[in-house]
């Protein structure tokens, strides 16, 4: 039985030091991109906010608790922010540019997403079962919704302003890449749609 086992192909290359080194590259790799940060982030959003939900659903929910999920879900917005306020130092001024994009666009389909998909849904399903005013689901629902909204358009403003700082640092400081010339004309292709040479 254990012949069969040693001499299988698949067996021997996966015992072999250069597959796991492989793996293990590519495991870093995927970590350490910095566009897992924003996914990472926005899905702890999410998290946070099922998690008031499902722990406030039958029982009251007060302004502390309110307070101590508002904080989880901007803690979470602010790990969604690393990428675009730590670029890394080789970022180009279009590696800036994408990051930001690539926060705006994963904080927005999650806040519309949630807004859209969960949060209406949800009330208008209590409406039409005819719940009580008074019933804790609704607070649940109200602030669990409320706290990840926010959260993302706190987070919004700040991928906004953080990005136009990060970018006048960055030229300020000179920098393969980052003279003017060279930014315009990355602006210039990003809003044209065309990168002329």
């Amino acid at each position: 039985m254990f012949d069969g086992i040693g001499n299988n192909r698949r067996f021997r290359e996966i015992t072999q030091r250069s597959f796991w080194e492989l793996a293990l590259e590519t495991l870093v790799d995927i970590v350490v991109s910095r566009w897992v940060w924003v996914a990472v982030g926005n899905a702890g959003t999410v998290a946070c906010a099922v998690v008031g939900l499902v722990r406030h659903w039958s029982s009251p929910l007060s302004f502390a608790d309110y307070g101590y999920l508002q904080l989880a879900c901007l803690a979470c917005q602010a790990v969604a922010l690393y990428p675009v306020v730590s670029p890394g130092r080789t970022a180009t001024p279009q590696d800036v540019t994408d990051y930001a994009g690539i926060h705006e666009s994963l904080t927005l389909t999650t806040a519309l997403g949630t807004l859209l998909l969960a949060m209406f849904p949800g009330l208008m399903l209590l409406v039409l079962l005819g719940g009580d005013g008074d019933d804790p689901v609704w607070g649940a629902v109200l602030f669990s919704g409320t706290a990840l909204l926010l959260a993302c358009i706190a987070g919004l403003f700040a991928g906004t302003l953080v990005s136009d700082r990060v970018r006048a640092r960055r030229r300020a400081a000179g920098g393969h890449g980052w003279d003017d010339g060279g930014d315009t004309a990355g602006g210039d292709g990003d809003a044209g749609g065309v990168d002329s040479d």
